[in-house]
């Protein structure tokens, strides 16, 4: 007998759980994926916030190359390699902090010992004085960890 009412209670809990699954699911699907454009509120702090629902991307909208703050762009759609806007997109220019990222990957891909010291040659700086670069205090003949310099 006893073990007939473990078997019942079991699936109970059971059921019980399948059906708060089955009803979170249906109140998920009414509420948030529902196609409808309400704006629905939310209370926090005795206050309502409306939360607007997503808004589907409109490829019909055009981007005026003119409104950009940057000298160089240029936007492809994916799907179909179109170029939808351009802005000086022929021109070369450099990546400044791409670059610095991309060199650290690189240095840390190659280095097998970051604590290996490197000699700062006078050639090294030779461009960068021409360019007005800034050096980090680093000077010509010093010995310098890699860690430090990346």
């Amino acid at each position: 007998m006893g073990k007939v009412r473990k078997k019942k209670s079991g699936i109970c809990i059971f059921v019980m759980l399948s059906m708060i699954v089955v009803i979170a699911a249906f109140v998920y699907r009414s509420i948030i994926i529902s196609e409808n454009n309400q704006i629905y509120e939310i209370e926090f702090d005795n206050r309502t916030t409306p939360i607007p629902r997503p808004i589907e991307p409109d490829f019909t909208v055009s981007i005026s190359p003119d409104k950009l703050n940057s000298s160089n762009a240029i936007l492809i759609r994916l799907i179909d390699n179109s170029v939808l806007m351009q802005k000086n997109s022929e021109e070369k220019i450099y990546p400044a902090s791409l670059t610095k990222m991309m060199t650290t990957i690189v240095a840390i891909e190659k280095l097998h010992d970051l604590n290996e010291k490197i000699k700062l040659t006078k050639s090294m700086f030779e461009g960068l004085y021409e360019a007005d670069a800034s050096m980090a205090g680093f000077q010509p003949g010093e010995e310098v960890r890699a860690i430090d310099l990346l």
